[in-house]
């Protein structure tokens, strides 16, 4: 059988900007309380502490967006969407 051809590009890494700090919008959610947790690599502790830090600012809740699933679609100002990439990281924090 044929050798198989391996790429070993290296991937670049995601911009690791929130698209929400300097949103003025992103206070209805508390985006900016959480803006230290982009970078980290997603577990259920960070989960807690993003859910401690954003506290009441966000009344519509927090929601965690894998890659390939879905943001819920009633759009809500005061619900913060956690997006994780495909390596566990959190890439960015978006009301909505």
């Amino acid at each position: 059988p044929p050798e198989m051809q391996v790429d070993s590009t290296p991937i670049p890494e995601a911009p690791m900007e929130t698209g929400t700090v300097s949103d003025p919008a992103s206070s209805s959610c508390g985006a900016q309380l959480a803006k230290d947790f982009i970078g980290q690599v997603d577990s259920p502790d960070i989960r807690s502490k993003i859910t401690e830090a954003v506290g009441g600012k966000a009344p519509g809740g927090v929601v965690f967006v894998l890659p390939g699933g879905s943001v819920e679609t009633n759009a809500r100002p005061d619900r913060l969407n956690v997006m994780i990439d495909y390596t566990q990281t959190i890439r960015d924090l978006r009301c909505g």
